[in-house]
């Protein structure tokens, strides 16, 4: 209650509580970040502590004279997110629609993984631990270029390119002397047969429906994409 009544300003708290590490009682001063009903968000030494309730024996908190600065910042566009200002510390909700972007959980960062939605809420985090969530919409491209470079069409393009520049490097060759050049054309020769032989493979599998399933993912990661953030972030 007592930090309640001062959230607005800077605030210290002398507290006594137990290091689990340490295995003792311990007394510091921090800054307040925020104090919830079971954990307290603290900072010393530009390091972020969160002290469980039941560790905590006894806390004090002690009101500065200088405000705290709170800004918001929501909206779908993650670029906007480069300008969150170096030294600050950011709470708030991002929701990914149907992806799963690869971002580990941490103390600071909390990923919950939906059935659609991913759900990433940041807890007084520094701007730098928010670059995985910037480059969310950039991972999601990145996937699906690779598996649109798996599509049984997308090899065979590549293949039929590289059939092109064989049968080019071929008949340069022959023109400046077949028989003085045998042994690369059989060579490259062999090389055609395989590139067929793997287009061959390749159409199969498309008549197939091979291609099926990663046309369905790509659809889903093309489609109803989206990302959404409502984020607050302070400067003590």
């Amino acid at each position: 209650m007592d930090f309640q009544e001062a959230s607005a300003y800077l605030c210290y708290a002398d507290v006594t509580y137990f290091d689990n590490i340490e295995r003792r009682k311990v007394k510091e001063r921090f800054v307040v970040l925020n104090l919830f009903p079971n954990e307290a968000f603290l900072l010393k030494d530009n390091r972020r502590y969160i002290l469980n309730r039941d560790d905590i024996l006894e806390i004090e908190v002690i009101k500065s004279a200088s405000r705290v600065s709170l800004s918001r910042l929501s909206g779908s566009d993650l670029s906007l997110l480069h300008s969150l200002p170096a030294g600050s510390f950011v709470s708030g909700v991002v929701t990914v629609k149907a992806y799963t972007p690869n971002i580990r959980n941490t103390p600071f960062v909390i990923v919950k993984k939906a059935t659609t939605d991913t759900i990433i809420s940041l807890r007084f985090a520094n701007p730098h631990e928010i670059t995985p969530i910037i480059a969310i919409e950039k991972e999601r491209n990145g996937e699906i270029e690779a598996l649109r470079r798996k599509l049984c069409a997308s090899q065979i393009a590549s293949l039929r390119h590289a059939e092109g520049r064989i049968h080019g490097r071929i008949a340069y060759l022959s023109k400046r002397g077949l028989y003085s050049h045998y042994s690369e054309v059989s060579r490259l020769s062999g090389e055609l047969k395989r590139i067929q032989s793997k287009i061959d493979s390749l159409e199969l599998n498309a008549a197939a429906g091979a291609d099926i399933p990663l046309q369905e993912k790509i659809d889903r990661l093309s489609g109803s994409f989206s990302v959404q953030y409502s984020l607050r972030y302070y400067k003590l």
